[in-house]
């Protein structure tokens, strides 16, 4: 038996608790459906099934906005790099860093 939360099934991932308790975020990306348990692989310090069954959909709700925060954040610098025709983010900053310097030596 699972249990679903699903707080904006258009955007944010959706919140699954199985019948054990252990809880778990799902989104589509790229066509093939991710399963997140903890936010480790992505940089995010949240883990909800280390905390107490009572409050994992709740930890595993705050994973799920930190999830889209990342997600929608790494999107627009893929956007970003496109439109500039830039393959990676090190050649945006090789490119913006002179003129950081620049304006750094102005003030």
């Amino acid at each position: 038996c699972q249990k679903t939360v699903s707080m904006n099934p258009k955007q944010l991932p959706k919140v699954t608790q199985m019948g054990d308790g252990t809880v778990y975020d799902s989104f589509i990306q790229n066509g093939k459906r991710k399963r997140i348990f903890n936010g480790t692989k992505y940089g995010i310090d949240i883990s909800p099934n280390n905390f107490p069954i009572n409050q994992r959909i709740k930890m595993a709700q705050h994973l799920s906005y930190a999830l889209y925060n990342k997600l929608e954040s790494e999107g627009e610098l893929r956007r970003l790099l496109s439109y500039l025709k830039m393959d990676k983010p090190s050649t945006l900053f090789a490119t913006l860093e002179p003129l950081i310097s620049f304006k750094g030596q102005g003030q």
